[in-house]
């Protein structure tokens, strides 16, 4: 039960963390364009970590499983 209340602390707190950037007051629906600047962060980081998957580590594996089978 510990456990599960530290887990949902932690994701709560990340999720504020990342949806909260400081807006000018001067902003009307300052949580609408927060909300939509994270979700445009989010798509742009699931983007950058499909990139670095399939260049650099399934290209890493497809080197190693190819140095099996020539040796």
């Amino acid at each position: 039960m510990k456990v599960a209340f530290a887990l949902i602390t932690a994701v709560a707190a990340f999720t504020a963390y990342y949806v909260y950037s400081p807006m000018p007051s001067t902003v009307s629906e300052r949580w609408k364009l927060m909300l939509l600047d994270a979700i445009f962060r989010c798509a742009q980081d699931l983007y950058l970590i499909d990139f670095l998957l399939q260049n650099f580590i399934m290209n890493g594996l497809l080197d190693i499983e190819l140095k099996r089978e020539y040796f």
